[in-house]
């Protein structure tokens, strides 16, 4: 399987041009045989829209996403970008996942940052803005499951442990991080790789967006946790395609010879729940 790592610059507010050049790499990768291409998340709009998400988001299906599918209707490939998605009655950091079917699912951003990054000094305010999801994401391809998950999702090793329990031999992060973070993303998506045995794909933003700038480091991860490839990162970061090899074979002769899922107890991970429902309804979850 040939995939395609899109570790992009957006131009904030601008989705034309953001979805002009989506289209754009989407064609070359289609040139290429690529049987899935990934970009950065709210690569459509850039990251730091506040407020004006409000007038850029769109629903899933919607007019960006049909653009898309209509550029692979009938191809053996798949497009994972980010975007600002319209609900119902609420607005989502979300993923389109778009197939030869058109949109096939849609990934919503479970864990939405509120705080001043110690490390980069970056302010996360993403909850004025967007509604947290409820669910983790699975997606069949003619390849097999894939997981997805959106940034900060990366910090919670339930959501790629559940998602290698649903049978995906490939994890998808899409990320927005600023400068002085990707190293510490590469730790934990080459974690989150070796101990669910599975293929990871980090994709980070590079370059400026305002007076942001993100630090790239997008990298595909082997399920022994070796980085396989890795795309330009920190204040020289730039705009560049991974184009990357991956053997689902491999994932599922390692978890035959390393059985970790295998060995995996239900009762002591309904047991981990109810602890940390109890902690948070007891408000001592921060507790010393």
């Amino acid at each position: 399987m040939k995939i395609t790592l899109v570790q992009m610059e957006s131009k904030l507010f601008d989705k034309d041009r953001n979805l002009e050049k989506i289209i754009s790499y989407v064609d070359q990768g289609i040139k290429r045989d690529s049987n899935m291409i990934i970009f950065p998340e709210l690569c459509l709009t850039g990251y730091s829209c506040g407020s004006k998400f409000s007038n850029l988001a769109e629903p899933i299906p919607g007019p960006c996403t049909d653009i898309v599918a209509d550029k692979i209707k009938g191809k053996e490939t798949y497009v994972v970008f980010g975007m600002a998605e319209e609900g119902q009655n609420c607005f989502y950091n979300s993923a389109a996942i778009v197939g030869p079917q058109g949109v096939i699912d849609v990934c919503r951003k479970n864990y939405l940052p509120n705080f001043v990054s110690a490390t980069t000094g970056a302010r996360y305010d993403e909850p004025k803005y967007f509604c947290p999801g409820s669910e983790i994401t699975i997606f069949d391809t003619v390849f097999g499951k894939i997981g997805v998950q959106i940034c900060l999702d990366l910090y919670f090793p339930a959501i790629t442990r559940i998602q290698s329990l649903e049978g995906a031999f490939m994890f998808l992060n899409i990320s927005a991080a600023p400068l002085g973070s990707a190293k510490i993303n590469q730790m934990f998506a080459r974690a989150r790789a070796f101990e669910n045995i599975g293929w990871f794909v980090y994709v980070n933003t590079a370059g400026c967006q305002g007076r942001q700038v993100y630090d790239g480091g997008s990298c595909l991860v082997d399920s022994s946790g070796n980085v396989r490839e890795c795309a330009s990162m920190g204040g020289g970061s730039f705009e560049e395609v991974l184009d990357c090899y991956i053997d689902k074979e491999s994932v599922y002769r390692r978890r035959q010879e390393f059985p970790l899922l295998r060995m995996e107890r239900p009762e002591l991970l309904q047991k981990a729940g109810n602890v940390c429902e109890k902690a948070f309804l007891g408000r001592n979850i921060l507790a010393r």
